[in-house]
């Protein structure tokens, strides 16, 4: 089976060479500025065997993809780790069964993707760039936390969005749920949509107290009132196993 070295050697060589991005909002970038063909470039990553392959090398080759001139759809398929999609502009791709750890989708333009089904697991969307159409989580993991159906993160030109309910998870998997969707709440914060509510339930008053620390903590941090957006409830097990008490 062929290891197309010659192309990753290629790809590695511009790369190195041409890449500049201590500037981010003026970054050169190799695979962006010469028009590197991402067909190219995603059979590359698809066909590499690539999570038992040590060469962490090969994940940063795939910074500045750019989609923007794509007008067909495409269904995307594999598992991979340690990818850096950084200043990519994203669109039209069905993300299926996906399972992305460790990997970077900084300073992006998400341009209809959708999500379906897939894995994230320490895996960072900072500093969105735009969201065009829509960008589309469901079935998902993140970081532990499933979402089934989630059109919170669903943007579309009317801004869209319902609530999610989340139950019974430790603080650390909701610190990690909520460092996963700051980007997205910045971003709607800064376009002006309306920010969608997440009823986050537990059984236990010092796990929700301990929650609303990690609130606290990052909204300091962000300058956004999070508790306006995560609404936690305190389920009362008492002898009526009804009584909800919201914090």
């Amino acid at each position: 089976m062929a290891d197309y070295t010659d192309k990753w050697i290629a790809l590695l060589t511009g790369n190195e060479l041409y890449n500049h991005i201590e500037t981010p909002n003026e970054p050169h970038l190799y695979n962006r500025d010469f028009n590197i063909n991402v067909n190219s470039l995603l059979f590359l990553l698809e066909t590499s065997n690539y999570i038992q392959d040590p060469s962490l090398w090969k994940g940063s080759l795939f910074k500045g993809l750019d989609m923007r001139n794509e007008n067909y759809s495409r269904i995307i398929e594999f598992h991979k780790q340690n990818i850096d999609f950084s200043y990519s502009y994203l669109k039209n791709i069905y993300f299926s069964k996906v399972s992305f750890y460790n990997c970077n989708f900084f300073h992006c333009t998400f341009d209809n993707i959708h999500f379906y089904t897939c894995n994230f697991s320490q895996t960072k969307f900072n500093n969105i760039i735009s969201i065009k159409n829509n960008i589309y989580f469901a079935h998902t993991l993140i970081d532990g936390v499933f979402i089934s159906h989630s059109s919170y993160l669903m943007f579309d030109k009317v801004g869209y969005s319902s609530p999610i309910l989340i139950s019974n998870l430790l603080p650390e998997r909701i610190q990690s749920f909520i460092s996963f969707m700051i980007p997205f709440i910045l971003y709607k914060q800064e376009t002006k949509q309306m920010l969608s509510t997440i009823h986050i339930i537990n059984e236990e008053l010092s796990i929700t107290e301990e929650i609303i620390d990690i609130l606290d903590e990052y909204s300091m941090q962000y300058n956004i009132d999070l508790k306006k957006i995560f609404i936690l409830h305190t389920i009362d097990l008492g002898e009526s196993k009804n009584d909800t008490q919201t914090l």
